[in-house]
């Protein structure tokens, strides 16, 4: 009897312990939320790959130097949703990328939606709160 009630027991304890963290990392926690920038630049890389597709690209800023942001959207199943593809970037291409950015201040951001330079617009909220 012992043995019945500690196995299902063990097994919900391990079931929680892994759905919490997987909100944990899901969390918008690193984002600022209330805040949207606007950037224009050039694609430096393109990943298309889980857990979630990263895009680094350059930004010229107001004293003419060249500045890396980084930025995280949704997982490829997601995306593909969306209208996205591992072909949509390459490096080279101008993006005008919407987003939030982190808190701390690191040249990285959470993305909203991207508008390649044809105009087409791709959503790309990741799951954040």
């Amino acid at each position: 009897m012992i043995r019945r009630v500690r196995i299902p027991s063990l097994t919900l304890v391990l079931v929680l312990s892994v759905v919490g963290t997987m909100f944990a990392h899901h969390g918008g926690a690193a984002w600022d939320m209330k805040t949207t920038l606007t950037l224009q630049g050039t694609v430096h890389e393109y990943r298309y790959v889980n857990p979630h597709v990263q895009i680094y690209f350059d930004v010229t800023d107001d004293k003419g130097q060249t500045v890396r942001w980084s930025v995280e959207s949704a997982d490829p199943a997601m995306l593909q949703r969306q209208g996205w593809s591992h072909e949509t970037l390459k490096m080279g291409d101008h993006v005008t990328i919407m987003g939030h950015p982190a808190k701390t201040g690191v040249k990285i951001m959470v993305l909203d939606k991207l508008i390649l330079a044809n105009g087409q617009e791709l959503e790309g909220k990741a799951v954040v709160n």
